[in-house]
């Protein structure tokens, strides 16, 4: 893991807290609201990201996360 891939990681162990405080709040805590914040939460950041790094780049980046994410196992002890 690059440097800048574990800085990211880490910045978002310190955002997910005020997420999950904020989303429960403001009455998307729960499923399929949640779900939904996340899901504008980061395409929000994935088209932050194609207008810093373009668009092949992004791609690469979504098609390696998405490989990372169908490789977790349902019920295992995932930390945000």
């Amino acid at each position: 893991m690059s440097d800048a891939t574990k800085y990211g990681q880490e910045l978002w162990l310190l955002l997910a807290p005020t997420f999950d405080q904020a989303t429960a709040l403001d009455g998307f805590g729960t499923h399929p609201e949640k779900a939904q914040a996340f899901a504008g939460f980061i395409a929000a950041a994935c088209g932050a990201m194609l207008t810093n790094t373009g668009h092949d780049y992004t791609m690469n980046v979504l098609a390696a996360i998405a490989q990372q994410v169908e490789s977790i196992k349902s019920g295992s002890e995932v930390k945000h």
